[in-house]
């Protein structure tokens, strides 16, 4: 079945079941914005600008509306604003740039715990095409810049992220499936273990 996501900015959440608001954040040039626009238009854009505008996507009766939140330094309080009520967050870091993975260890970790403690995250690995053209060079071995999916995949467990999704906004990679792992995100649930009762002996 082929995914067509619909951008709809005047619908009302009140008129589906399902609602979703999705915030991504990382580091600026990580690649986050460039995925937002390639979920909303399936294309990749070459150029791109920011936009406060949050179109809604609708897929099998869910409504969604994603954030793409202002990351540059001097946002810190304009991006706080937009914290409350989100379902999912996305914390986007880039396959190429080392910074940008530490930057979810030492900053942005910390403040989408502080804001939205209970809220799911997502750690996203972007620019996978990149990635994959240096392993394929011959500087690959001297190149420490790259994250691999070994490293991210721990980092997320260990971090208690609920997933590690890879993508490229430009070859598409890791795209088939975006809509449902939006989705899986917005409607995630803990699995809460049960206090084992204790037996009573009269």
């Amino acid at each position: 079945m082929e995914i067509n996501p619909k951008l709809q900015k005047s619908l009302e959440k009140d008129e589906f079941p399902g609602y979703g608001k999705i915030c991504l954040i990382g580091n600026s040039t990580c690649g986050k914005t460039s995925l937002y626009w390639r979920v909303h238009t399936r294309e990749f854009q070459e150029t791109f600008w920011y936009t406060s505008d949050n179109p809604n996507l609708v897929y099998e009766n869910f409504l969604m509306s994603l954030w793409d939140l202002p990351c540059r330094d001097g946002y810190d309080q304009l991006r706080t604003l937009s914290y409350p009520e989100a379902h999912l967050a996305l914390a986007c870091f880039s396959l190429v740039d080392r910074d940008s993975f530490d930057s979810i260890r030492n900053k942005w970790i910390h403040e989408l715990r502080f804001h939205l403690k209970d809220t799911p995250i997502i750690l996203v690995g972007c620019k996978h095409d990149l990635r994959e053209e240096i392993i394929k060079s011959s500087t690959h071995q001297d190149n420490q810049s790259i994250v691999t999916s070994e490293e991210a995949e721990e980092f997320a467990k260990s971090f208690g992220f609920i997933s590690y999704w890879e993508n490229s906004s430009k070859s598409g990679f890791g795209m088939k499936n975006f809509m449902e792992i939006l989705v899986n995100g917005c409607t995630y649930q803990p699995n809460i273990v049960k206090p084992k009762k204790k037996c009573l002996i009269q």
